[in-house]
């Protein structure tokens, strides 16, 4: 499949001449006379490069550069500026918005093949490594997953065994059922974990959190929603969930959805990792301007200092 190119650019004769070198090399191309018509042109075509002039009416250059790299199916494509203006400054701001070259309009036509090539042979080296590092990402999940699910599936199934041999008390039956319904929990949180995960990769909840941010300083009601959420999990545990929210905390900008999903999982992880004989997870919010601190403090046996450098790896 053919390699394909944007040239925004508003002199018809320069376009034309591009376009043409670019054809007779092999490339597919489409050109637009400015910034808006090829935010337009995009929606349909995806280059894997923009070749673009600055000064444009309607929309210059520096404009669409910006409005490229806020797209994120669009972020990543290489970015060459071929304009008039050769000054340090204009050089320096398209570099600031992300440009990966910059030449002046005088280049020769020959040199402008070999930048190109450079360029889309650099950007299909990051797509397979890219590629090469999401397989391993993918490989990973899945592992985790297959352990995940299958501990509780254990505990659910080593249960129902047991119930099914019969005798129990009524004592017994009460607790076999409690475990019962603590593996199916976990199986529902591990299921919401991966959906998140899902939303995350394909940047629904990007688009989510944009669409339904909004000032947020409700953290009592959300601290208490999520300790009647773990309350029984805490019981079991004996772990005591305490709460300190500062009287100074500022709203926040925040989809709280996604604020309350995450302190969720933070304490969650507190309670399931806590040490023999219980203990206590305490949630403290406190103003941090021009934002806010959320941290979780518990008793649990935490992570061992030889980990802690691969924590996010």
């Amino acid at each position: 499949m053919k390699e394909q190119i944007l040239i925004v650019e508003d002199d018809l004769a320069m376009s034309n001449g591009i376009r043409d070198v670019l054809d007779m090399a092999g490339y597919r191309v489409q050109a637009a006379e400015n910034g808006q018509e090829a935010l337009h042109i995009l929606e349909y075509f995806r280059p894997d490069l923009i070749i673009s002039d600055i000064m444009m009416p309607e929309m210059d250059g520096f404009e669409l550069l910006d409005q490229v790299r806020r797209r994120s199916e669009w972020a990543m494509i290489p970015f060459i500026f071929l304009t008039a203006k050769g000054q340090r400054t204009d050089i320096l701001a398209g570099k600031k918005l992300g440009a990966d070259d910059y030449l002046v309009k005088s280049v020769d036509l020959d040199d402008l093949l070999v930048v190109v090539r450079a360029k889309l042979d650099r950007a299909m080296v990051m797509r397979q490594q890219a590629r090469v590092e999401m397989e391993s990402l993918k490989n990973n999940i899945l592992n985790m997953l297959s352990h995940e699910f299958r501990t509780p599936l254990t505990y659910i199934t080593g249960y129902v065994d047991l119930l099914q041999e019969g005798g129990w008390s009524v004592d017994d039956l009460e607790k076999f059922l409690a475990r019962i319904k603590g593996g199916s929990q976990r199986l529902n949180r591990l299921v919401e974990d991966f959906l998140l995960l899902v939303r995350f990769e394909t940047d629904d909840a990007r688009e989510a959190y944009e669409l339904e941010k909004s000032s947020f300083s409700a953290w009592g009601s959300l601290i208490n929603r999520t300790f009647s959420a773990l309350r029984e999990a805490a019981d079991a545990q004996q772990v005591e969930l305490q709460a300190d929210i500062q009287p100074d905390v500022p709203p926040i900008i925040a989809h709280e959805g996604f604020v309350e999903n995450a302190v969720l999982r933070v304490v969650d992880n507190a309670i399931r990792f806590s040490r023999e004989g219980g203990g206590h997870a305490l949630v403290r919010v406190q103003a941090a301007p021009p934002g806010v601190v959320v941290s979780i403090a518990d008793d649990g046996i935490g992570i061992p200092a030889a980990e802690l450098p691969r924590m996010f790896d």
